[in-house]
C-alpha cells in the first residue's frame, strides 16, 4: 500500500564496512534496521514531524544521489542552468522529496519488504536492486532501485514503483514549469511548494480539526485547484492521520489529476480516496 515507504526503508548505513557490501545486502540489512526503529519509536508512529524528518535525514538522505536525481528530472534543461541555479534546484527538489517521504513514513502499518538477490558482476558500477512491498489484502508492489557505485558507496538515483520512474514522472512537470518561467521559475515553484511553511500549515489544520463544532463528516473540495506537486500528497496524508485520530470521516473531492498520479506513484492513492474513520 505504501510504496514510497520502501524508499525510506531501503537506504544505506553510512559505515566503511557498508561500502564494501553488495547493494542488495545493504538494502536488506538496513531495511530490517529501519523497520525496527519505526516499530519501537512511538513518536514516529504518532507523526512527530521533527523525529520523522530526523530519521529520514540520518538514515536515508546521505545515500541518495540528489544531484543526479535532479539532473535526470530536469532533463535537457539542465545544461542551460547556471551553477547557482543547479544548486538551488538540488536543494529545493531534495526538500520536496524529504517532506513527502517523511509523511509516508508515518503511514507504516506492518508491511514487510522482500529484497531480491541482485546480479552484480565484478566491476559493475550501476545496478538495479529489486524489492517488493508485501501487504495484507493486496498484491505485492514491485519497487526497483537504480543504484550507482560512488567512492562513498552505492547511491540511489532513481526509484521505479510498479513500472513508474520517479525522475521521469517529475521530468514532465519540471519541463512545463521551465517552459513557462525558465529555470528561475521552476526554482520559485519548488520553493513555494517545498513545505518550508509546513509547521504553520499543519498547526492550522490541527487547530481546525480539533474544533468541537465540526461535524463528524468533513469534505475538502479541490475543484478550484489546478495543479499540485508531492508536497500536497504529504499534506493530505497528515490530514488523514489527524482525522483518524479524532474519529472523523474525511473526504477529498475533485482531486487534480496530477495529484492522483503522484499519489499512485508513491503508492498512497488508496489513502487519499474517500475514507471513513
Amino acid at each position: 500500500m505504501l510504496r514510497i515507504l520502501a524508499m525510506l526503508l531501503t537506504a544505506l548505513v553510512p559505515t566503511l564496512a557498508a561500502a564494501q557490501e553488495a547493494p542488495d545486502a545493504l538494502v536488506k540489512r538496513v531495511t530490517d534496521e529501519v523497520l525496527a526503529i519505526i516499530k519501537a519509536d512511538k513518536d514516529v508512529q504518532a507523526g512527530n514531524t521533527a523525529k520523522v524528518v530526523e530519521l529520514a535525514e540520518q538514515k536515508v538522505l546521505p545515500h541518495f544521489d540528489f544531484e543526479r536525481m535532479t539532473r535526470l528530472a530536469v532533463g535537457r534543461n539542465w545544461a542551460q542552468a547556471t551553477d547557482a541555479q543547479k544548486q538551488a534546484l538540488i536543494k529545493e527538489f531534495r526538500t520536496l522529496l524529504v517532506r513527502t517521504y517523511s509523511s509516508a513514513l508515518t503511514q507504516y502499518r506492518n508491511q514487510t519488504i522482500e529484497v531480491k538477490p541482485a546480479k552484480v558482476a565484478a566491476g559493475d558500477k550501476d545496478v538495479v536492486v529489486r524489492t517488493a512491498v508485501i501487504q495484507q489484502g493486496g498484491p505485492p508492489i514491485p519497487i526497483d532501485y537504480a543504484m550507482e557505485k560512488a567512492d562513498s558507496g552505492w547511491k540511489v538515483y532513481d526509484v521505479v514503483i510498479d513500472g513508474a520512474s520517479l525522475v521521469t514522472t517529475y521530468r514532465g512537470t519540471f519541463n512545463d514549469q521551465i517552459q513557462k518561467g525558465g529555470i528561475d521559475g521552476l526554482v520559485k515553484t519548488l520553493q513555494e511548494r517545498s513545505f518550508e511553511t509546513l509547521p504553520a500549515v499543519l498547526a492550522q489544520s490541527v487547530e481546525f480539526e480539533a474544533r468541537p463544532d465540526l461535524p463528524d463528516r468533513l469534505t475538502i473540495d479541490f475543484a478550484a485547484v489546478t495543479g499540485v506537486d508531492s508536497s500536497a500528497v504529504a499534506l493530505l496524508l497528515e490530514w488523514r492521520r489527524q482525522a483518524l485520530k479524532r474519529g472523523k470521516t474525511l473526504i477529498f473531492a475533485n482531486l487534480p489529476a496530477n495529484l492522483l498520479a503522484l499519489a499512485q506513484l508513491y503508492g498512497v492513492a488508496d489513502l487519499i480516496q474517500p475514507m471513513r474513520a
